[in-house]
């Protein structure tokens, strides 16, 4: 994407603090293997794993 404010406008959220976080949970001894970054990616792995369980309990 050639225009910086054509991106700024598709980018939801804070990238900058994304990547702090991103950064801090590198540097972190016991960091997960995953990390949800915002309340929308949360909802959608969330919904995601009990899909996945009710699928594994029927």
């Amino acid at each position: 994407m050639d225009d910086p404010k054509m991106f700024n406008r598709l980018v939801i959220g804070h990238p900058d603090k994304m990547a702090q976080a991103i950064v801090d949970r590198s540097d972190a001894c016991d960091s997960p293997l995953r990390m949800a970054l915002g309340s929308d990616a949360y909802l959608e792995i969330r919904q995601a794993l009990v899909e996945r369980l009710a699928a594994l309990d029927a």
